[in-house]
């Protein structure tokens, strides 16, 4: 280390250097011997650590996604300002797109799990506090950063939930249509089975978005 060597070189010449003046010499290399390794230590968590998302960075991701919707810029979102995340609701744009009124209901479902005090307006407050518990849940390591594979799980994870509030919101009789056929009931003994017939395909109600169908 360099403050030993320091000492050698004092040692040599011990009469010309008090014994304070030593003590302060080694303090001082061996402060900055500690600075270096902290240095070096903190470089390696920084490249250890790089393409992760921390809670605070995640934090303004979603508020600068949400002030993109704030339109009249007063720091709010209103349940008009949101909806329009439902798309267009008539014109080419709405074409191969389920019903808008389908389209607001899902995106009103998430605005009502945000709007905690039920006031039909997002504030800051609720923005950050709906941010922070999303990146708990999708933090699924615990290592307070968010990777590549976190989020695409959190996507998944996501897509799968809409789907299920679609299916939730759909009429019963696209319900019927949307679930998976039953099977048929087994034919009685010594009974000549009945001819395949063609099937029909099962799914969704058409134009839904991709990752719900």
């Amino acid at each position: 280390m360099a403050y030993r060597k320091k000492v050698a070189e004092l040692a040599a010449g011990r009469n010309k250097v008090s014994e304070p003046e030593m003590r302060r010499i080694v303090q001082t290399a061996l402060l900055r011997d500690e600075q270096t390794r902290e240095q070096q230590r903190r470089e390696q968590e920084a490249q250890k650590r790089k393409g992760l998302v921390a809670i605070n960075e995640f934090i303004d991701m979603q508020l600068r996604s949400a002030d993109q919707l704030d339109k009249n810029g007063d720091g709010r979102i209103s349940t008009q300002e949101y909806v329009t995340l439902a798309g267009p609701a008539d014109g080419p744009q709405a074409q191969g797109l389920p019903p808008f009124d389908l389209r607001r209901k899902v995106v009103m479902v998430k605005f009502n799990e945000i709007d905690t005090n039920k006031d039909s307006v997002l504030d800051r407050v609720e923005l950050t506090a709906y941010a922070v518990n999303q990146f708990l849940q999708m933090d699924l390591n615990k290592d307070r950063f968010l990777n590549e594979e976190e989020f695409k799980k959190a996507q998944e994870a996501e897509q799968a939930k809409l789907k299920a509030i679609v299916q939730a919101l759909m009429p019963p009789q696209q319900q019927q249509q949307a679930a998976p056929p039953r099977p048929a009931p087994a034919p009685p003994r010594g009974a000549q089975p009945a001819p395949p017939q063609a099937q029909q395909p099962q799914g969704l109600a058409p134009g839904l978005p991709q990752g719900v169908r």
